[in-house]
């Protein structure tokens, strides 16, 4: 077993494991602190600049890569209005558990899994990017190079689905690319005061461009059938 592979801006995630080799482990102080990385026998120093962290992490990878045979690699962003569920569908999937209570992302969460996707070896690159105003400016460096988009939304909440335009105009501002797969997940429909209707969640997918799933991290309903969608459509483009 690996261990948790986490981000330079990583703080409160759900918890989620690698179950392959890490691709790094780092040790942080804070959000904006240094950060040190070890990879294979090289040491990093990851600076404040999330433009310079972002470019060496991408060396990083380049570099374990290198290293022998390695399965493909997939970028996966988790985005969307904030307590919504959005780390807690990527931990539902990882690990199949739930964690109830509620712990706001710090700025952008990183982790690795290995999957299968059509009889081909991938590991699939999370970042799970806070939905708090106040961290607009870190998620902003991750949207580039994203080969899958899964936006989440909470169904007890109209500001929550309100808000799903403005974070889908927000990714293609920053750098999503015409085309990349995204799907819509309209989540905790497990809860009994739901304000948003299915209809009006199809509507606003087929609007966006993205495929509409109705999910629970708590039940575990439909997690699976997300993430296997949009990683096959990563991998098909």
């Amino acid at each position: 077993m690996g261990g948790i592979e986490s981000g330079f801006c990583a703080s409160n995630f759900c918890g989620w494991r690698d179950l392959g080799v890490p691709l790094f482990k780092s040790h942080h102080q804070s959000i904006y602190g240094t950060v040190t990385v070890k990879l294979n026998s090289q040491t990093f120093t990851l600076h404040q600049s999330l433009a310079q962290n972002t470019r060496l992490l991408a060396r990083m990878s380049k570099k374990s890569q290198e290293a022998g045979a390695k399965p493909t690699r997939i970028k996966i962003v988790s985005f969307g209005p904030p307590a919504s569920g959005k780390s807690c569908l990527v931990k539902r999937f990882c690990e199949n558990r739930f964690v109830g209570k509620y712990i706001a992302t710090i700025g952008v969460d990183y982790g690795v899994k290995p999957h299968t996707v059509d009889g081909k070896s991938v590991r699939v690159n999370f970042w799970d990017l806070s939905g708090h105003g106040e961290f607009l400016e870190v998620r902003n460096e991750f949207y580039k190079d994203t080969q899958g988009l899964v936006m989440v939304f909470d169904v007890s909440s109209r500001e929550s689905f309100a808000s799903i335009e403005a974070f889908a105009a927000e990714a293609k501002t920053f750098g999503v690319a015409k085309g990349t797969p995204g799907v819509l997940c309209a989540n905790k429909v497990d809860l009994p005061r739901r304000l948003v209707t299915e209809a009006e969640g199809r509507a606003a997918a087929a609007s966006l461009g993205y495929i509409y799933f109705e999910t629970s991290a708590s039940t575990g309903a439909n997690v699976s059938e997300v993430f296997e969608h949009i990683f096959a459509e990563a991998i098909r483009r």
